[in-house]
């Protein structure tokens, strides 16, 4: 599943995911999802921060396109999150909505236990250069802490050539729950 940044118009979110799709030569049985959500334009960041990725909307829209998922049967998902499209998922994560969809990393599908049956695994995390607090990120209890509930594979791609509140910030990879591959 793919969460596009600011300023993306849909089209251009399924251009930009088809392309990774495509140049990362994955396998046939991924399927790709974009969630879409109002991005705003050029000149509209503090409305599009506000209004369209830290709204309550967009986090419960996000929470019940990820819910439609686990009803249609899938069992795993994989999130990339482009610059604000991060701030999404942060969001519905700090309002406890994605405890109604994924299951705690270690816990097994079992079809008879009701608890996990109506969950899906989040098989991994991509932050592509992530419009998120790097001291939210990394705090105790912060973004990281609250996401390795969900999920053990988390990788942030940070470019300090791009504008994001998170590469602003100087992230490095100096607090040793973030090591470098």
């Amino acid at each position: 599943m793919f969460l596009h940044g600011y300023n993306c118009p849909l089209n251009n979110g399924l251009t930009r995911f088809a392309q990774l799709l495509a140049l990362g030569n994955f396998p046939n049985h991924i399927h790709p999802f974009v969630f879409s959500w109002p991005t705003g334009g050029i000149l509209a960041y503090y409305p599009a921060k506000t209004v369209g990725s830290e709204s309550e909307r967009t986090a419960t829209d996000f929470r019940d396109f990820l819910a439609s998922l686990v009803d249609a049967g899938y069992t795993s998902v994989n999130i990339i999150a482009h610059s604000m499209g991060a701030r999404i998922y942060f969001n519905c994560l700090r309002r406890g909505l994605l405890d109604q969809v994924f299951c705690d990393h270690d816990c097994k599908q079992d079809p008879t236990d009701l608890a996990t049956r109506r969950k899906a695994r989040l098989v991994s995390l991509t932050l592509s250069n992530p419009d998120y607090q790097r001291e939210d990120f990394v705090r105790r209890n912060g973004g990281f802490d609250m996401s390795r509930k969900f999920c053990n594979l988390i990788t942030v791609y940070a470019d300090s050539l791009v504008r994001t509140l998170f590469s602003r910030t100087g992230f490095s990879f100096c607090d040793p729950r973030l090591t470098p591959f």
